[in-house]
């Protein structure tokens, strides 16, 4: 299957070959279900990326900072796929809130409101070694991070999905697990303990990986793409900052004006047309 991923890359772009992977992982999968075929052959499977240009390198630094609707897109749905133990809510979450890694990683189900869509971010993680079960919550970032933010109905019913899926398993193996930490938190290991940022940036790193995306990007990334969407969509800067947590007006204006600034040239350029 290597092999054939090889062959057929240079005749297509990286997008075409990843849908034609997916494609086939979903094929192999029900395979599996079958009892056709005992191992699914796209597993560890690497789709070749192609080398940066100069021009590409040099090209629109700022663009490099978030990610557009496609490369969002593409990125969810390589999640979907490929993803493992919370990495589809833990990345639609990011890109549709705006909120920092650390204040999503302990968010707790009582900060979550299904009935009006709101989360409430009031705490982060502070776990500078690493170590699970020495974690601290601490407050947020800034006395602005304090907030409470509106989430589309979709992910709110990921959340609730996942919500349903945590508390059968907890019902079912909780018992089993020695030394199980009972707080509550929406993100959490088989032993209840809530994740640390080296594993999600680990995770990233794993779906980049088999993603078409060329961008170099970390979790936070996905703050910054959440500023685009929102100016992409006409939202004044200051409501932008108050979903964000911004209290410096600089770290959300240039990613603000760049979006509408790009948004003025494509206008005019279909005017031209």
């Amino acid at each position: 299957y290597q092999n054939l991923i090889n062959k057929i890359y240079p005749k297509y772009n990286r997008k075409t070959v990843q849908n034609f992977h997916n494609c086939a992982n979903m094929i192999f999968k029900q395979a599996i279900r079958d009892k056709i075929i005992k191992e699914n052959p796209t597993r560890d499977v690497v789709i070749p990326k192609k080398a940066k240009t100069l021009e590409e390198i040099e090209t629109d630094p700022v663009a490099s900072k978030y990610l557009t609707h496609e490369e969002v897109e593409d990125f969810l749905q390589t999640a979907q796929f490929h993803g493992l133990r919370n990495d589809v809510e833990w990345f639609t979450l990011l890109a549709f809130s705006g909120m920092r890694p650390g204040e999503m990683l302990v968010l707790k189900w009582s900060d979550l409101n299904f009935d009006t869509n709101e989360i409430s971010i009031t705490k982060t993680l502070f776990n500078p070694k690493g170590n699970t079960k020495k974690y601290k919550l601490t407050p947020p970032k800034t006395k602005g991070s304090i907030r409470k933010i509106i989430i589309e109905q979709e992910v709110m019913d990921l959340l609730k999905s996942l919500q349903r899926r945590q508390k059968k398993f907890n019902m079912k193996y909780r018992h089993e697990i020695e030394d199980f930490h009972d707080e509550g938190f929406v993100f959490t290991k088989e032993n209840g303990y809530p994740y640390n940022l080296n594993t999600l940036g680990a995770r990233m790193k794993r779906l980049m990986e088999r993603s078409s995306i060329k961008k170099h990007a970390t979790p936070h990334i996905f703050r910054h793409t959440h500023v685009s969407m929102m100016a992409e969509a006409g939202v004044d800067i200051r409501t932008i900052m108050e979903k964000v947590g911004h209290e410096d007006m600089k770290t959300t204006s240039v990613i603000y004006t760049h979006v509408t600034e790009k948004m003025k040239k494509d206008a005019s350029m279909k005017v031209r047309d």
